[in-house]
């Protein structure tokens, strides 16, 4: 009598996850429900980038619909439908714990304790890469406005479109944003330049390229994610660093282990070498010319 049972509610279970598992690579796991704020105030996380004198192009911008375009370690990913913005929103874990700790409330309340610390430390670290990156690097990563507490002030609204095209109207005031300005990836815009034999304007990429990274060196900033090729695009021939969620202070004076600028640099370019030297050969050879005068 118990098999009558036993089958069909194994059944149901196997049908939910499955169900869940499907709708969760069918949207690459974005939810509206994922990206509403519920922190705290965070002073340390206000810049002054809402201002009043750039409501009109905060307008222009949030006016028109945004697209599912990624998924981050950090972040989901929209694409304003004239390409030139992406809207960035960092997701949130459940706080809840797992379903199978749930009848052993003790070590539920436990883990979920764990989880939340944890989830608030990644969060302020994550946090203060944005405030650091608008702060010091604010041209260097085409940033427009990050908004990581929540306001009253905009009163605006946008349409997200997800990966399987429902559309979800979500309201600014409500989440954490990071705006900036959409530059096309670093590998696809070399690619592009050398197709159509515009040498000059892949080379004065990447004399920007470099000399971005000298920028970030001289403000004693680090990147802990040294990914290339999904960390750096370019705006027309202007370098600019796309993924801000990984970047620290770092005092050089203090610390006699840091590594030299040449040192830094060309772990930073060392795949992008590599795939010059299979892909561009004649820009690899100018790209070692402009790291080894422009580092002297």
């Amino acid at each position: 009598m118990i098999y009558k049972f036993f089958y069909p509610l194994t059944l149901l279970v196997a049908g939910f996850f499955f169900v869940g598992n499907f709708c969760t690579q069918l949207t690459d796991g974005f939810f509206p429900y994922k990206i509403p704020s519920s922190l705290p105030f965070h002073k340390e996380w206000e810049v002054s980038s809402l201002k009043k004198e750039n409501q009109h192009l905060f307008e222009n911008i949030f006016s028109q619909s945004f697209h599912y375009l990624s998924k981050g370690d950090q972040c989901f990913v929209f694409e304003s439908q004239d390409s030139q913005y992406v809207l960035k929103f960092p997701y949130h874990s459940s706080l809840l714990a797992p379903f199978w700790l749930r009848p052993f409330p003790f070590f539920a309340e436990q883990y979920r304790e764990y989880q939340m610390q944890k989830r608030q430390k990644r969060l302020h670290r994550d946090a203060m890469s944005y405030v650091l990156a608008f702060k010091e690097l604010k041209e260097e990563t085409a940033l427009i406005a990050l908004h990581l507490n929540r306001t009253q002030m905009l009163q605006q609204t946008v349409i997200l479109t997800d990966k399987i095209g429902v559309q979800h109207r979500v309201a600014l005031d409500e989440v954490e944003f990071i705006l900036q300005r959409k530059a096309k990836l670093l590998y696809p815009a070399l690619n592009d330049w050398i197709a159509h034999g515009q040498i000059a304007s892949a080379e004065r990429a990447l004399s920007d390229l470099v000399h971005l990274l000298l920028i970030r060196h001289a403000s004693e900033i680090q990147d802990l994610e040294q990914h290339i090729e999904t960390n750096f695009g370019f705006l027309g021939e202007k370098a600019v660093q796309i993924d801000i969620g990984r970047l620290r202070k770092c005092q050089k004076k203090a610390n006699p282990t840091v590594r030299s600028v040449r040192e830094e640099i060309e772990q930073c370019l060392y795949t992008l070498k590599q795939f010059l030297n299979d892909h561009h050969p004649e820009l690899a050879h100018y790209l070692e010319f402009k790291l080894n005068s422009d580092k002297k």
